[in-house]
């Protein structure tokens, strides 16, 4: 027999001593009992003698605790159905490790989604099927007991109070074998209000706002009533500003414990404290300068709530959901690292950013210029990481390697989004933020003349330039980006082989539409003897102040003296200290080959002979082949010397013949001789050229010597000069410059026919078939001898 918490068992026989075992059907109670003990006496069927044990702890209930109560974010009765859904957060503590959740609110509530499911440190992945006012919550990692949880899930509140109403939270197993239970109370609902919030700014995070608030009473608002709104966790509120009729309030600001508060009481006037400020239905506005948190809120969070006061008592309450806070990044920077600058070169950029809220993966993303690319030239305006951990109010710093820079140049925008999953859930945002002032590109071609271009003859012209002579260097250039007047722009050359400038006959032309040079207004300087500045002048180019307009050709001359060694070239244009164009030093500049010395003498210089030359060639190379070039009039034999062989080639279109002196070592330095036939008389030009080559071909080097005359013998001819004269006799008289010859051969021309005959001593020395002849002689002819030839002949 049973009656409430006691129960009594009559025995059929009596116990024998020894343990003994029975069972009892009961009921479990709603709660767990403060005092859980449990007590067995045993008595003799005339209740005389008693035993008693002592007090047995009870066995624990499997009751889910609710540590708080239910925050219902909206308490007002429902006017529209679920468009009047609001967070309702369960907060409670397992006793049984569970996967499942079944939530079942007042029959007259309406559940709808689960906004979040977390502990103190975990937010759990969940799926769940509602069923009116019941939902079932499937976890994918299960909950453990002993733990605090909250629980918010919208619902829709019920058109009428309910008394005594209670809210029933069931937990599951993994095979859905239930497993704990408990209920706890339901929330007061009141009056509803209806109330709109307006942002009349931006919804960036941090973000200055002006907050316009709209309220419409369901009953009268009387005076010593007062209106409480109560702002989103994280918005500051300030600077109050009623927009209805006149009216006498007071408003203060509360933001010191927990989320901004505004009281706006409605003071009493001569119309006693039951007179009505406001008729219900009567719209009230005004506004509150606020500031977007730094973050996105919570789903649970995001709601502003107001409240109509009287006396302490709630009257009537609404809510209104918050915009989204687009997290705004802080301190989002991208510093261009080089080593280029300029547009479309491959550089490497630094990215740093102070995160709002924590993070695993980000996307930045190039706006302009247009055609950044990631990763080189295929990866693309957009570069996405994961596997991050970004920690709130923790600067990250983040190396970007391989990034081709945009097209033209100017100022470089980004946008940089992180996200709580790979790239799903933006949790923070800084769009279309300015990056860095990305330079425009300089092409730059150009060419060296050297000072031989000057010759006046003009043979040499065809030659390269050389080294450590004075030549004249054309640079073409194009920018990306406009020049302006006052814009400066800095040639430099660099490197070991860096050129000498000279600014002083620099001349700078730009090329119009019809290709011809227009010289511009310029101020040219040097800095140091490597670097030129040239300041620009607009000179009547364009209405808008361009000195040079993007795309256009432009012209540098100027002077300089090359080297041989390596250098480039760098020419970058600075709008105050701005960059606005570079080439990023990339133009290898020109190759002028090496200054040749050259030592050239006969051994002697007849006319019309076979003579020998001493030839020395020095510079700082390895050549082993130097080509001649003779004046013209000169002849080389086909075999000219132990290293010399002539192909009966002419330099160039010219009437000079060429020679080659080749060996399998090299031929500068050393002492060399060859063989040249000499004209009959010295050319107008006497100068020779000497080209050095090495092993692959490659022209190394180039120089003049200035030749030798040829040396003509002296010699006067006498005869008598009387027209008829038979039997003339000639008189030769000439001169030697050797000191002493054994025989000679003496050849006679006459002059108008040129003809020059050989054949047969002629005893009488006369020679009927022309008007040449041939004498030979032996014997010893000293310097100053004179020779008479007696020609007999009419003269």
């Amino acid at each position: 027999m049973g009656e409430a918490s006691t129960a009594e068992v009559l025995l059929a026989e009596a116990l024998a001593s020894g343990p003994h075992a029975f069972g009892l059907r009961l009921t479990n109670p709603s709660r767990q009992p403060i005092l859980n003990t449990w007590v067995l006496e045993l008595s003799e069927p005339s209740g005389f003698h008693r035993w008693s044990s002592r007090p047995l702890d009870g066995y624990p209930l499997a009751e889910i605790q609710f540590p708080r109560p239910l925050d219902a974010v909206n308490t007002a009765l429902n006017t529209g159905g679920m468009a009047d859904a609001a967070p309702v957060g369960i907060f409670f503590v397992l006793q049984t490790p569970a996967h499942a959740l079944r939530i079942m609110a007042p029959a007259q509530h309406q559940l709808g989604s689960l906004l979040s499911l977390k502990s103190t440190t975990h937010m759990f992945t969940t799926s769940v099927e509602v069923f009116g006012h019941t939902a079932d919550v499937k976890i994918a990692t299960g909950l453990e007991p002993g733990l605090t949880y909250s629980l918010y899930i919208l619902t829709s509140n019920p058109t009428a109070q309910v008394g005594g109403a209670t809210w029933s939270l069931e937990s599951f197993g993994a095979r859905s074998e239930p497993l704990d239970q408990g209920e706890v109370a339901s929330f007061e609902l009141f009056p509803a209000a209806d109330f709109q919030v307006v942002n009349l700014g931006e919804e960036y995070s941090n973000q200055e706002i002006t907050v316009q608030l709209t309220c419409t009473l369901p009953s009268d608002l009387h005076f010593g009533d007062s209106l409480l709104v109560q702002a989103p966790p994280g918005f500051p509120l300030a600077d109050f500003q009623w927009l209805g009729p006149t009216v006498s309030l007071s408003a203060e600001i509360w933001c010191h414990f927990g989320p901004c508060i505004l009281s706006v009481a409605f003071l009493s006037t001569w119309q006693g404290a039951a007179g009505v400020a406001f008729a219900a239905a009567e719209p009230m506005r005004f506004t509150v300068r606020a500031r977007n948190p730094a973050s996105a809120l919570e789903p649970e969070s995001a709601w502003w709530r107001m409240d109509q006061r009287r006396g302490g008592a709630r009257r009537a309450t609404a809510v209104a959901a918050s915009w989204p806070i687009r997290p705004e990044l802080s301190s989002a920077s991208l510093q261009l690292l080089g080593p280029s600058l300029a547009a479309l070169a491959v550089a490497s950029l630094r990215l740093r950013f102070v995160p709002a809220s924590p993070a695993v993966a980000l996307r930045l993303r190039a706006l302009s210029p247009p055609e950044v690319s990631f990763d080189g030239a295929g990866g693309g305006p957009e570069l996405l990481l994961q596997g991050l951990s970004l920690v709130p109010h923790v600067e990250v710093s983040i190396l970007i390697t391989s990034v081709r820079l945009g097209r033209g140049g100017g100022p470089s925008r980004y946008s940089l989004q992180t996200f709580r999953t790979p790239y799903e859930g933006v949790v923070d945002e800084r769009l279309d933020f300015f990056g860095f002032y990305q330079a425009g590109r300089a092409e730059v071609s150009g060419t060296l003349q050297g000072s031989h271009m000057l010759e006046p003859t003009g043979w040499l012209r065809t030659l390269p330039p050389r080294a450590a002579e004075k030549g004249f260097i054309t640079l073409n250039l194009v920018f990306s980006m406009d020049l302006f007047a006052g814009d400066v722009l800095i040639v430099t050359c660099q490197g070991l082989g860096a050129y000498v400038l000279f600014s002083d006959s620099l001349v700078m032309e730009r090329l119009t539409f019809v290709l011809t040079g227009e010289a511009m207004p310029v101020l040219a300087s040097n800095q140091g003897e490597h670097e030129l500045h040239i300041a620009l002048d607009t000179g009547g180019n364009a209405s808008n102040g361009s000195a040079l307009v993007a795309a256009q050709f432009a012209r540098l001359h100027f002077q300089a003296i090359p080297t041989a060694e390596a250098n480039t070239w760098k020419v970058d244009s600075w709008s105050g200290s701005t960059l606005s164009n570079t080439n990023d030093g990339t133009f290898p500049g020109f190759q002028p080959v090496l200054p040749l010395f050259v030592e050239l003498v006969p051994t002697r210089a007849p006319p019309d002979a076979r003579i020998a030359v001493n030839l020395k060639v020095t510079a700082a190379a390895s050549s082993n082949q130097l080509r001649l070039v003779a004046p013209e009039g000169f002849r080389f034999p086909s075999l000219c010397g132990d290293l010399c062989a002539s192909f009966g080639e002419f330099f160039e279109d010219t009437a000079r013949a060429m020679a080659t002196l080749s060996s399998s070592s090299s031929l500068l330095g050393e002492s060399l001789t060859f063989q040249v036939l000499t004209p009959l008389r010295t050319p107008q030009v006497v100068t020779w050229l000497v080209r050095a080559y090495g092993p692959t071909g490659q022209l190394d080097g180039w120089g003049v010597a200035a030749g030798f005359k040829v040396d003509q013998m002296h010699v006067q001819v006498w005869y008598g000069a009387v027209p008829g004269l038979q039997n003339a006799e000639l008189a030769f008289v000439f001169t030697l410059d050797l000191r002493s010859i054994r025989s000679f051969r003496l050849s006679v021309r006459h002059r108008s026919t040129g003809a020059d005959r050989s054949g047969p001593d002629r005893s009488n020395g006369r020679d009927r078939a022309g008007s040449g002849l041939n004498i030979e002689s032996q014997g010893t002819f000293r310097n100053q001898k004179m020779c008479y030839v007696k020609m007999i002949e009419d003269v």
